[in-house]
């Protein structure tokens, strides 16, 4: 790894080689990649490895009871203490759901809804049955139905044909009738 600093650019050439090869000259890209290999990012190495002149002097000007605080914020052991209250809380809202949902089935075993349960699936699968013999009688109800408005059309044709033969009756009957009485009126004379 090799960089040039000048003063008031800051990193004007930067080159990362692996095997002797060169991997990269982008001084971010180094950067980055320096922080995976030492597994640490610029500002914990900046305070914790490469002390600035003085820096040992601070640590130990800081009280006593200061200085774990202090160390605590630079190695950032703040965010493993979220992350502990974190996983703490959401441990607890499991162990709470878990113990409800473990009341709540308790309950339901205490009111004998395993057994309610069971009754039900089979009154279900009598009504099923019931079901279905109501369609089948529907569907026979229907084909009869359709049979009976067949046959109500034939009389309705039959009786209309029957209106028909008792009108040319009448008058036929009529004109028999008629007929009759000048017979019997030819006859007088």
């Amino acid at each position: 790894m090799k960089r040039k600093v000048v003063v008031g650019k800051g990193t004007v050439e930067a080159e990362i080689r692996k095997s002797g090869a060169l991997v990269d000259v982008n001084p971010s890209n180094v950067t980055r990649a320096i922080e995976s290999l030492l597994q640490v990012d610029y500002d914990l190495f900046s305070k914790a490895i490469y002390s600035e002149q003085n820096s040992l002097d601070y640590f130990l000007t800081i009280p006593r009871g200061q200085r774990k605080i202090h160390i605590d914020r630079m190695l950032k052991v703040e965010r493993f203490e979220k992350a502990r209250e974190a996983a703490s809380l959401l441990a607890n809202k499991v162990r709470a759901s878990r113990e409800e949902k473990l009341r709540l089935l308790k309950s339901m075993e205490s009111q004998g809804l395993p057994e309610k349960l069971l009754s039900a699936k089979s009154e279900q699968a009598a009504l099923g049955k019931r079901m279905q013999e109501a369609l089948l009688s529907l569907q026979s109800a229907k084909v009869a139905v359709k049979a009976l408005e067949a046959k109500s059309t034939e009389l309705e044709s039959k009786e209309n044909e029957l209106q028909g033969m008792k009108q040319a009756l009448e008058r036929l009957s009529g004109s028999i009738g008629e007929m009759k009485t000048r017979a019997s009126e030819m006859q007088k004379v």
